[in-house]
């Protein structure tokens, strides 16, 4: 067979260029044998995961994803342990929400009068001089769009001080 001679230079610039084709490194790390939850959008559950530097490389099988690893890889047995992704959240309430009723059960309010009842309720069971904290009250879910003044707090709570915590 007779290659034109484009053809043999292609073929052979191929080969060549193949010789300088790097593989993709091995990871650093791998962690095998969990519950690791992805996150996507399928919400997989994977066996293992390889990272590479501050990245996830991949994730899959225990049999996959160990073959990626190198002889410098870190390999970290999970015992069926569960990995989750690290979550950031700059702005967080659950451990507010968690604790928010914690004490006494908190009535929906509506109304300044709703808010001034609770007060109320309030200062009736705290001691006098304690303060009395009204958390989850949003000045655009009440009826006059408005928070009460310190004559209709002082007059609910002579003796407690107030703040509002939203």
């Amino acid at each position: 067979m007779h290659l034109p001679r484009l053809h043999q230079f292609a073929i052979g610039l191929l080969v060549f260029a193949n010789g300088f084709a790097q593989a993709t490194p091995p990871p650093d790390l791998v962690l095998y044998n969990g519950k690791i939850i992805t996150v996507d959008p399928q919400f997989s559950i994977v066996q293992a995961l390889a990272v590479r530097g501050d990245r996830i490389a991949a994730t899959g099988t225990n049999e996959a994803v160990l073959k990626l690893a190198g002889p410098k890889t870190q390999r970290i047995d999970l015992k069926g342990k569960t990995v989750l992704p690290g979550l950031i959240d700059s702005h967080l309430h659950a451990p507010a929400a968690a604790i928010f009723e914690f004490d006494h059960p908190v009535p929906d309010m509506e109304t300044i009068q709703d808010v001034l009842n609770y007060i109320k309720s309030r200062a009736s069971v705290l001691p006098e001089g304690q303060w009395i904290y009204v958390s989850q009250v949003f000045i655009t879910r009440l009826k006059e769009q408005r928070y009460p003044t310190r004559e209709e707090l002082d007059r609910a709570a002579p003796r407690h001080p107030v703040v509002f915590r939203t």
